[in-house]
């Protein structure tokens, strides 16, 4: 909620409140009030924000997938990512998955054509992040510490250290080559057996590894 107050005494007398204002509409309407006088009640949701992360890619569409199928479906919220693979403003539940699909891998240039996804309350969204997503209940709410474990597991099974978040840690911006290779090599893995429409299903051999507490050696050609 938006509130103008234009006499300055934040009595509900002299205050004005505003629906669902954007900011250009508070620019235009503080012609008539000082700015001093302006100000925000509650909360504004602004919407979710991170960055889609397999080398950054570019103009992928992120959306929740709320029937769990990794398709954008109608009334599904998106959003697009901009020129370093960062979104914002993404509407929509953290309850619901993140799905990232399509764009440009701006390190190779070339198509994004494999499918990534994240818990809903993750803010990147990368190969490992997918693995995470696949350790999770399928169906239902997956609770905040059945997503830490799940979370922790890849983290262990891919030998990063202790205190590395594979659901929030950009690992280009950070400059974390063990977590950048990591996820690199679930790229590469995914890719070089089909990848596209396959990743989901890769992905998922990948999460039942885990679930199996088996080591995940993608250099070893019996694991893959």
């Amino acid at each position: 909620m938006l509130r103008g107050d234009v006499d300055g005494n934040w009595t509900a007398a002299g205050a004005q409140i505003l629906e669902n204002a954007y900011f250009g509409a508070l620019s235009a309407s503080m012609g008539n009030a000082p700015a001093a006088f302006w100000g925000f009640e509650g909360t504004v949701d602004l919407g979710a924000a991170g960055r889609v992360i397999d080398g950054y890619v570019a103009g992928a569409t992120v959306f929740r997938d709320v029937n769990r199928n990794t398709q954008l479906d109608p009334g599904e919220p998106s959003t697009t990512t901009g020129s370093t693979g960062a979104f914002a403003g993404l509407g929509g539940s953290l309850n619901d998955p993140l799905v990232a699909r399509g764009g440009t891998d701006i390190t190779s240039g070339a198509p994004f054509t494999g499918v990534l996804q994240a818990p809903g309350n993750a803010t990147v969204v990368t190969p490992l992040t997918t693995l995470v997503a696949g350790l999770l209940p399928t169906s239902g709410t997956p609770s905040a510490s059945e997503i830490a474990t799940a979370a922790d597991r890849v983290r262990a099974a891919f030998g990063l250290p202790a205190g590395i978040s594979v659901l929030t840690t950009d690992p280009i911006a950070t400059d974390n080559a063990p977590l950048l290779k990591a996820g690199l090599q679930v790229a590469a893995l995914i890719a070089g057996v089909g990848g596209g429409a396959n990743g989901p299903a890769i992905a998922a051999r990948l999460s039942a590894a885990l679930n199996g507490n088996q080591a995940i050696d993608l250099t070893s050609a019996a694991f893959v």
